[in-house]
């Protein structure tokens, strides 16, 4: 669910407007020309090894390029270590003097960006680190500039030195590589020394994934406002690939020159750019069909057609070889292949690419290539079997010129974790902490109370849910001052001797993180930084540990900057809060002074996004190894909510005492908690139907069913309020209605909520309302569904039921009084009415 991101600490100057770039279309003396290297020159590789490696390359491309940054990691395959990923490298120079860069060529993403110094999360590369303080033209761009609100879905507002706010950003690919900086504005220098002053780029300052060191970061040129060519203003650019067994450089023009075509050797081609919502940033063409020989292919247009934002034609300058979906059948090598007598180079067909307006009649280099094999020539067809869509990779583009039209869219020193002597059903041995709501001592009145907690659910189910490259989540403007998701503090300490820290519980999420110092990008908070050095039990996992191999996105830090072979993680949310730093150990101490050695947390550096200043971090209580129920060992959790509008504190137990239930006031209620694939962290439930006074409601049980990883029924810590799907909350609503005989108050006035009118201060009866599960009932008290504000000398009545998406989810404030057991090694969940200010 989450990722990590984190930015860097660099001295902060006024940014001024970037200055505009002047350069006429068909003026060649404007014309920006740069230079570019295949990845594979000079590598002396052999013919069947170099079509191998661009293969696999493109492979983990193809998945790069279409899937989410919370997608499964993407393995080029075998060839991957130590062999550079990129296709073809731009050569030029940042700043002034200028500082020369080495970036991948990318029509599949947008930002430009670099390693800066003092990156301290960063992978290797043979040039020095762009260096800020060296260059006179270096200007960090303010939150309110244009170009930090040009893509606000990477974007986000940073405090420098906790004072000054800057533009940070956070750029994620499908592969999970993740680059994680400050946006600068800065001179870039092309060849020929043609110098633009004022380019957006991003100083990467934590870069983790797929990257190797013969480059320096990513030259983005899609079609996105970030990209380098949107920037420069020209209404088009161009690459023309010489051969990649050569080792002739190949050029990249920005605004071309009248006589583009002059050394071309056949007849100019055009066919439209298509764009494709759901990618926006993608090269789309209308391939309409293929012709081998002299046969066109008996394949309808539909097979390349782009439909609701998947399948269609990319071409692409990052990938090596082309994909078509199901070409042939998957074999070791990706290609189709033909023996041959030693030496010989057969004829082959013609290939031929049919596009709108356009044909592509590829030179038999362009997609046949021969290697010797035991005394045979071994010829093959150098197009690989792909997904659904199709993707014009460089291979096929060697030797062509093509410009595009912009204007006319044509982480072993591991500490193991000691064990945890808990033993079940030992009362003594039971951990205790002690929760806070996050409205607590606040002073709200009830309307804003309400209002806030309903704001917060339908931001945390978009956190929840969402992939961290998803736009930003609003909570609303009860979020001005409120805490947006810290619904319920745990106060525990960490170290020895001990620092107090308070940790938002939340069961939708498993990493255990608090703010760090150095602590260089960081919110504010009231307690102190934790500080490792002040511990006499801090210790760090290595990036080979089972531990840091338990993240989503981990590193082995940089020894120049971090301690060797640490592990440095990343973790993001869904709202783009992200935190980046080391995993360390140490000791925990929770209430009534149980302490428990060796727990592996996030000591965050790097702190940015949705975050106030009564949290220090997040306590992760979810389904995964990092969590802090799965690191101690327990067979079981529990939480008691006190009442929201009260002062007493909740509590949390960890490995259950016998006489757990010994306050309950009713029946313990057990069902059993689901396991989704998609979602593993998460608690589902098995939801079969809601009950509104003495009428079970009409819908079917699919409507609550987990199916294919979508839907289904959540119970979570961090959401306040219930939430239901739109057709069933409208059922509940209407079920209300029906038996309420009150008027109902306007909705405008009352949003979220479904409320009526009522005498003051009078309490209306209101119908039942039970929750049924699988081998279990949820009948809630009144003051678990209801709740009831003044307005203008009447009470107003609401359901704190709010309608959501398309999953179900179980809020804190329907668990009010409810002792919730959480049997981790039966996978069942109980729960039973308490007073939980006993407990």
């Amino acid at each position: 669910m989450r990722q990590p991101i984190q930015k860097r600490k660099l001295a902060l100057w006024i940014v001024a407007l970037l200055a505009a770039l002047d350069v006429s279309p068909c003026n060649a003396a404007a014309t920006v020309r740069m230079k570019i290297t295949h990845a594979d020159v000079g590598r002396g590789l052999a013919g069947r090894e170099l079509m191998q490696r661009m293969a696999l390359r493109s492979r983990a491309r193809a998945a790069r390029l279409l899937s989410s940054s919370a997608s499964a990691p993407v393995s080029p395959g075998a060839y991957d270590n130590g062999i550079p990923s990129t296709e073809y490298l731009v050569h030029l120079a940042i700043g002034t003097p200028p500082q020369p860069v080495q970036l991948t060529l990318d029509t599949g993403s947008d930002l430009t960006w670099t390693q800066c110094q003092p990156c301290r999360a960063c992978f290797d590369q043979p040039l020095p680190y762009f260096d800020t303080s060296r260059s006179s033209t270096h200007a960090l761009l303010p939150c309110e500039s244009t170009q930090c609100k040009l893509d606000p879905s990477v974007t986000v507002c940073v405090n420098l030195n906790q004072t000054v706010q800057t533009c940070a950003y956070y750029y994620s690919y499908g592969d999970k590589s993740v680059t994680i900086g400050l946006l600068e504005a800065e001179m870039f220098t092309f060849v020929a020394g043609t110098s633009v002053p004022g380019v957006t780029f991003g100083c990467g300052l934590n870069n983790t994934g797929v990257f190797n060191s013969n480059e320096t970061g990513i030259a983005g040129f899609g079609r996105g406002p970030l990209s380098l060519p949107s920037q420069l203003k020209v209404g088009n650019f161009s690459h023309c690939f010489t051969t990649i067994t050569g080792t002739k450089p190949s050029t990249v023009l920005l605004d071309l020159p009248a006589n583009l075509f002059s050394n071309g050797q056949g007849a100019v081609q055009t066919t439209p750019l298509i764009q494709d919502p759901a990618h926006p940033t993608l090269y789309y063409l209308s391939l309409k069909g293929i012709t081998v020989g002299s046969t066109r292919l008996p394949m309808p247009e539909s097979a390349f057609a782009l439909t609701n934002g998947t399948g269609g034609t990319i071409i692409d300058s990052g990938t090596s070889i082309t994909d078509l979906p199901m070409v042939v059948p998957g074999n070791a090598t990706g290609y189709t292949c033909f023996s041959a007598p030693s030496q010989a180079k057969p004829d082959v067909p013609k290939l031929v690419l049919h596009f709108e307006s356009a044909t592509m009649d590829l030179p038999r280099e362009n997609y046949v290539f021969e290697v010797e094999d035991a005394g045979n020539s071994i010829i093959c067809l150098a197009i690989n079997e792909g997904d659904e869509t199709t993707v014009i990779g460089n291979f096929q583009q060697q030797n062509m010129h093509q410009p595009v039209e912009m204007q006319n869219l044509a982480f072993v020193i591991v500490t193991l974790l000691a064990a945890l002597a808990i033993s079940r059903c030992n009362a003594a041995a039971t951990v205790r902490m002690q929760l806070t709501h996050a409205d607590a001592g606040r002073g709200l009145a009830a309307r804003e109370l309400m209002q806030s907690m309903a704001l917060r659910s339908k931001a945390r189910a978009a956190r929840r849910l969402s992939s961290p490259a998803s736009a930003p989540v609003s909570p609303g403007g009860f979020a001005d001052g409120l805490p947006t998701f810290s619904e319920y503090l745990v106060h525990l300490a960490i170290g020895t001797p001990p620092q107090p820290v308070q940790l938002t519980l939340d069961t939708g999420s498993d990493l255990i993180w608090t703010q760090c110092l150095p602590c260089p990008t960081c919110f504010d908070q009231v307690l102190p930084y934790f500080d490792t050095s002040a511990s006499s039990t801090f210790s760090l996992p290595s990036c080979g540990s089972t531990l840091c191999q338990g993240l989503p996105v981990a590193s082995c830090g940089n020894p120049k900057f971090w301690p060797n072979q640490t592990c440095v993680y990343t973790y993001a949310y869904g709202d783009k809060s992200v935190t980046t730093g080391l995993l360390e150990v140490d000791q925990f101490t929770f209430g009534a002074g149980a302490s428990v050695p060796g727990v592996a947390f996030g000591c965050g550096l790097f702190n940015s996004g949705v975050f106030k200043s009564n949290e220090t971090g997040i306590a992760g209580f979810g389904r995964g190894p990092l969590s802090l129920p799965s690191q101690l060992k327990v067979g079981n959790f529990s939480h008691c909510f006190t009442a929201v509008n009260g002062l007493k504190p909740s509590t949390v137990l960890l490995d259950l005492p016998a006489d757990l239930y010994k306050n309950g006031r009713g029946a313990v209620q057990t069902t059993p908690l689901i396991k989704n694939p998609v979602h593993p962290t998460f608690y589902y439930l098995s939801l079969k139907g809601i009950t509104v006074g003495s009428t079970r409601l009409p819908m079917p049980e699919s409507e609550f069913a987990l199916k294919n990883g979508t839907g289904g029924t959540i119970i979570d810590s961090g959401t306040a309020i219930t939430s239901l799907p739109t057709r069933v909350y409208r059922l509940v609503r209407d079920a209300f209605a029906a038996q309420v005989k009150l008027p109902v108050v306007p909705g405008n006035t009352t949003d979220p909520y479904f409320c009526f009118l009522a005498p003051l201060r009078a309490k209306p009866d209101m119908p039942k309302l039970v929750l049924l599960f699988e081998g279990a009932t949820m009948d809630l008290p009144r003051e678990n569904y209801v709740f009831e504000v003044e307005d203008a000398g009447s009470s107003v009545v609401c359901l704190a039921i709010i309608e959501g998406g398309e999953v179900t989810t179980i809020g804190n404030f329907q668990q009010q009084n409810m002792h919730v057991l959480y049997d981790l090694q039966n996978s069942k969940l109980s729960f039973v009415p308490a007073r939980c200010d006993k407990l």
